[in-house]
């Protein structure tokens, strides 16, 4: 009896996972190959290739979840402030112009982690790569390219919540302290501070829309969360 009890729970987690995830790919739309130049050599490339991981570093990687104190049996949430700390805490901020001697490079995951200096995408990339070795599905985590409100560009990872079932971000070079703070409180969609989306992807999609799909998504799922009560 006590198994199907847990039996039954377990089923209902995962419709209601299946339920939030069809809800957000099908308002996010068709995907769009997004490319970008990525390495500072004039050329541009799949987006998408930022988050590879080189060679043999995957286990090295994986080795930082474990500096980060991340545990299977952490919720995703807490996965995710583990590891936001984790990367904070690690890198220090700098230009691609000081680091990398272009205007413009997205470093794979390992090259940011050793090198322990970057700028935003640098940050994301990684938090977004231990993301998802900490087993958090894809469909939950983006990475955000776009406008801030000061006018300037901007790269950061947006992270769908299981407490609240709403977006928001996970910030590594802009008030990440601030950010931090709003984790599961203040949606993405509504943030002032994130004024225009130019793209955003994970290692599986990339998606060429602006920032009222983020708000759309967190407004059905909560519908959606209510109707089934």
């Amino acid at each position: 009896m006590v198994f199907n009890w847990f039996s039954d729970k377990f089923q209902q987690v995962l419709n209601r996972n299946k339920t939030f995830e069809s809800l957000i790919g099908a308002s996010f739309g068709p995907n769009k190959v997004v490319f970008y130049p990525i390495y500072g050599n004039g050329k541009e490339y799949d987006i998408r290739d930022s988050l590879k991981i080189k060679g043999a570093s995957e286990p090295l990687l994986r080795g930082a979840l474990k500096e980060a104190g991340v545990k299977v049996s952490d919720s995703n949430d807490l996965k995710v402030e583990k590891i936001r700390d984790f990367v904070n805490k690690r890198l220090t901020y700098g230009s691609d112009n000081k680091n990398y001697m272009v205007a413009e490079y997205w470093a794979d995951p390992y090259t940011v982690y050793s090198k322990k200096t970057d700028d935003c995408d640098g940050y994301a990339v990684l938090i977004m790569t231990l993301m998802r070795l900490a087993g958090i599905p894809a469909w939950r985590r983006r990475i955000v390219a776009g406008t801030v409100f000061t006018g300037e560009g901007h790269a950061y990872v947006v992270y769908f919540t299981e407490l609240n079932n709403m977006w928001c971000v996970v910030e590594g070079s802009y008030m990440a302290d601030l950010a931090k703070q709003e984790f599961n409180l203040i949606p993405y969609g509504v943030n002032n501070r994130y004024v225009n989306t130019w793209f955003s992807f994970n290692e599986e999609n990339s998606w060429s829309k602006n920032k009222e799909v983020f708000k759309l998504v967190s407004t059905e799922v909560k519908d959606a969360k209510k109707s089934k009560r």
